[in-house]
């Protein structure tokens, strides 16, 4: 399946049809704003696969929204995962371990 990720364009194309699992998160700095953060996938630029929201206090200094989804793909659809956050200014995702993508097919 690592074949099936594209780092350039940073789609994951299913090869076979099939069930997959997927599951994303990422590590935010959020510094203390106070707002939110989130994570979803689409399928082949449209829809929603599934959505994470985390709200944000003042105290808090990381986020780390999280997403696992089990989804039918039929071979050479597409997903993305795309990170959101509304502090109303740039935020840093850090490359700790908690920023990772994985998929896996389960039948």
């Amino acid at each position: 399946i690592a074949a099936e990720h594209n780092v350039s364009n940073g789609r994951f194309t299913a090869s076979v049809t099939g069930t997959y699992i997927l599951t994303a998160s990422y590590d935010l700095t959020t510094s203390g704003y106070v707002g939110g953060c989130g994570i979803r996938f689409n399928k082949n630029a449209g829809i929603i696969l599934g959505f994470n929201f985390i709200a944000t206090t003042a105290s808090m200094t990381t986020a780390a929204p999280c997403i696992a989804v089990i989804v039918s793909l039929n071979a050479t659809d597409y997903v993305t995962c795309q990170a959101y956050q509304d502090s109303g200014s740039n935020k840093n995702i850090s490359n700790s371990t908690s920023t990772r993508f994985s998929a896996h097919r389960l039948k």
